[in-house]
């Protein structure tokens, strides 16, 4: 995995960080995992959200003297759509969403039917009259969505029988209000702040005479048991705020903030000005519901670090939409010539529809404010593959990563830990809380932790850090494998010139305490052998004459053991097996003993694992011509999916106080260079040395 690779970049943008994931675009796959029923429901829903668009500009272009301004409702169908959407792609089956999806739908048939009766006014009457009768009853439906949804959150069904109890008054008042609207008798009444009537005036079509009474205490009850629902449920909320503990305490706590915020906002509605009122009913009804999903998805919403996060994004937001919206009202009354209703309505929908594009871009620009440059991977891998390349060794490419990643995701600390726990690298405040560990693997081995401090005010990290995060974790992973692969290289360095000198000084003991008293010992028996020859003693020199033959002859042999133990010229000439078969035939030469090799097909070797097989070899006969009485050696040589050497004798063992010396140290060394192990077992028939090296 390389930093600018791409496998890396993909490994960041496959869980939402980019636009596609496997070719498939989000909105494509997000649809794709909903229902028929539910998809049906979005398509029906936007045919009719758009259809209202030019009925509205064709009504207020007309000159009557009624204005039809119920397609409001409308508006409200964003919100609740793609909160619905939003949901129900996430937490596939819960309630929230399915009903968000319906208020969605009812509030897009509504402001169609209010559409349509604009522009049928005055000269289709019954046209009007039908469609002001559909808006006069269907517009509760989502109203009372918000109030069950409450109820409901942050589960996905009810959870117990007062949720249950709650939700059927809601339901039962909604319905018997709905019937008492469908058969008001006399002038249809779409809301309850026109209670003379609608705008246009229009009888009701079904309205029955004799339910007058009813129905105006029906629409009374309905109000008070309205408020009533309102103040229980928000009692509700609050009691459920102060029970639940962690991560819930939390959602109940923002949900009966949102609550208890919409109460305070929605009155003072009808004190703005008739232009300004529709457009922050709107709005707050609109961030009411996505906050909503928000908290049951469990976002980071809660800490005081994040509401303020979601504060600035909520300013910027509104900034935005109120400056659309007073730009196009400004500029509308200079094109029709003065201020009203036209340059109001023009301007809540041009500022209704813009806000999902605007927000996006607002989005972005507060998110690279708190969050850095996470949305924008590219960039991100590219910065720290610059830094990579710029650093001057491991320890430095680890130090420039950390910083990298800190910089570029606003992260507060971060640290690598190898896999024994020491710390190979800090950057930032390290007293932070670790939201998150991330495991450092290469090649399928664990080499270590990478430790990332938690954003102030929050609890972790969030689902779009992660999958950069994994894959900044894999260039980590390679760096921390380098710079161990440079540490065992530096301790293999050291133990090979601590091996050297070990050889060296064994070499020079052998030499003093061997070599040198033995041809010490063959110049004073020259010097004898002169002094009896002088002497008339011939007998006397001729003994001594043979005494230092002897000494000599030995002295050779062992000159001879020096010598194939420090070059390996003959494997070069003649292979490992001829090389190796001469240097046992030349070691046994002056103490006969039982020799047994068995060299199996060895195929190609590299120059190293010959030299060293070598070496181990004759160093471990050696061994054991010198330092056992042993009648049987075996040695035997084989190549299966690696190279084993083995050599065992009958010499009755090590022995209980056996320590290894600088031979053995040095033969160990010599296998585990090269990947190896190095084994001796003691038996109390004799002594094995083993070896096993790679040869792939």
């Amino acid at each position: 995995m390389t930093i600018d690779g791409q496998p890396a970049v993909q490994a960041a943008l496959s869980h939402g960080a980019a636009p596609l994931r496997g070719g498939e675009a989000p909105l494509r796959r997000s649809l794709a995992s909903l229902p028929v029923p539910w998809v049906l429901t979005l398509a029906v829903t936007s045919v009719c959200a758009l259809a209202t668009i030019p009925l509205v500009l064709v009504s207020v272009r007309q000159v009557t003297e009624q204005f039809v301004g119920e397609w409001i409702f409308v508006t409200f169908t964003p919100g609740f759509a793609v909160a619905g959407w939003w949901l129900l792609s996430r937490r596939p089956g819960m309630w929230t969403g399915r009903l968000y999806l319906v208020a969605g739908l009812t509030t897009a048939v509504t402001g169609l039917a209010a559409g349509i009766a604009g522009v049928a006014y005055p000269d289709h009457g019954a046209l009007v009259a039908w469609s002001m009768w559909v808006v006069s009853w269907l517009w509760l439906v989502h109203d009372s969505v918000i109030t069950v949804v409450v109820v409901l959150f942050p589960r996905r069904v009810p959870r117990g029988r007062l949720d249950r109890l709650l939700i059927g008054i809601v339901a039962v008042s909604t319905g018997v209000s709905m019937l008492a609207a469908a058969l008001r008798p006399g002038l249809i009444v779409t809301t309850p702040d026109n209670p003379g009537g609608a705008p246009v005036s229009t009888p009701n079509p079904v309205g029955i005479p004799g339910l007058k009474g009813i129905v105006n205490s029906i629409g009374g009850s309905y109000l008070v048991l309205g408020l009533a629902l309102n103040v229980v449920i928000l009692g509700l909320i609050a009691t459920r705020w102060w029970r639940a503990s962690g991560i819930e305490r939390r959602q109940y706590r923002w949900v009966f903030l949102l609550s208890v915020g919409s109460s305070l906002v929605l009155p003072l509605v009808v004190v703005f000005p008739v232009w300004i009122g529709p457009f922050v009913a709107v709005t707050t009804t609109f961030a009411f519901q996505m906050l909503v999903v928000v908290a049951i998805l469990k976002w980071d919403v809660y800490e005081a670090g994040v509401v303020l996060r979601r504060s600035a994004l909520a300013a910027a937001l509104l900034a935005v939409a109120l400056g659309v919206y007073g730009a196009v009202v400004v500029v509308t009354a200079v094109a029709v010539g003065g201020f009203g209703p036209l340059p109001a309505t023009v301007g809540a929908m041009v500022a209704v529809f813009a806000f999902g594009p605007l927000s996006l871009v607002v989005r972005r620009r507060v998110s690279r404010l708190f969050y850095g440059r996470r949305d924008d991977p590219y960039s991100v891998l590219a910065s720290v593959g610059r830094g990579q390349a710029e650093a001057s060794d491991a320890d430095d490419a680890l130090d420039r990563l950390l910083a990298s990643i800190c910089a570029e995701l606003r992260l507060p600390g971060a640290a690598v830990r190898a896999a024994d726990g020491d710390v190979l690298a800090l950057v930032g405040d390290a007293d932070l809380p670790a939201a998150d560990r991330l495991e450092l693997r290469h090649l399928g081995e664990r080499v270590g932790t990478l430790q990332i401090a938690a954003r102030r005010g929050t609890d972790g990290l969030t689902e779009a850090d992660r999958p950069l995060l994994n894959s900044l974790a894999d260039a980590i992973a390679a760096v921390v494998a380098a710079r161990r692969a440079a540490d065992h290289l530096q301790v293999a360095r050291d133990r090979l010139l601590i091996a050297q000198d070990e050889e060296r000084s064994r070499y020079q003991r052998d030499l003093h305490d061997g070599l040198g008293p033995r041809l010490t010992s063959v110049v004073f028996k020259l010097d004898a052998i002169s002094n009896h020859l002088n002497a008339g003693r011939p007998d006397t020199a001729r003994v001594l004459a043979d005494d230092a033959r002897a000494e000599l002859r030995d002295g050779v042999d062992e000159i001879r053991t020096y010598i194939n133990q420090l070059g390996d010229q003959v494997v070069a000439a003649s292979g490992l097996r001829d090389a190796l078969l001469g240097r046992i035939a030349s070691l046994t030469s002056a103490r006969p003993v039982d020799m047994r090799v068995t060299i199996g097909d060895l195929g190609a070797l590299s120059a190293a694992i010959e030299s060293a097989v070598l070496a181990v070899a004759c160093e471990a006969v050696t061994n054991v011509l010198r330092h056992t009485a042993a009648r049987t050696c075996c040695v035997e040589l084989r190549r299966d999916r690696d190279l084993l050497l083995t050599i065992s004798d009958d010499g009755g063992g090590l022995g209980s106080g056996f320590t290894p010396g600088v031979g053995v140290g040095s033969m160990r060394h010599r296998i585990e260079r090269l990947g190896g192990r190095f084994d001796i077992a003691s038996g109390d028939g004799g002594a094995t040395v083993s070896c096993l090296v790679p040869v792939s």
